[in-house]
C-alpha cells in the first residue's frame, strides 16, 4: 500500500473523533515531523475520545490517554506562583508552558 492509501484506511470518515496525519501534513506546532522516534503516521484524538487496537480493550482499566492537541482549552493546565516577582491575586492569560523556562532564565 502507499502512504496515501494506508492515509485514507486510516482517517474515519463522517466522524471528527480523530484526525490522521503523516508527516507532510503534520502541523507544524507539534515540532516533531522531523523525529526518527515518530512513526509514519499520527493519529491524534479528539479530548474526549479515546481509542483501542481492539474492541475487547474498551473494558481494560490499564489504559493510557494521551495525545491530545495542547492548543485545545480543555487541555490547558493550572499555574501556580509565589514569591517576590509574582503580584498576589494576578491571573494571567492562558500560555504555554514552555514559556516557563522565561521565569528561570
Amino acid at each position: 500500500m502507499t502512504d496515501e492509501e494506508i492515509l485514507g484506511a486510516l482517517t474515519c470518515k463522517g466522524t471528527d473523533y480523530i484526525r490522521v496525519f503523516d508527516k507532510k501534513t503534520l502541523p507544524v506546532r507539534f515540532h516533531f515531523s522531523e523525529s526518527k522516534r515518530i512513526g509514519d503516521f499520527v493519529i491524534l484524538a479528539h479530548e474526549a475520545s479515546r481509542t483501542y487496537i481492539h474492541r475487547t480493550d474498551v473494558k481494560s482499566k490499564d489504559v493510557g490517554s494521551h495525545g491530545f492537541d495542547f492548543i485545545d482549552p480543555d487541555m490547558h493546565t493550572i499555574m501556580f506562583a509565589r514569591g517576590p516577582s509574582f503580584k498576589q491575586g494576578t491571573v494571567l492569560p492562558s500560555f504555554m508552558n514552555v514559556e516557563y523556562m522565561n521565569l528561570w532564565t
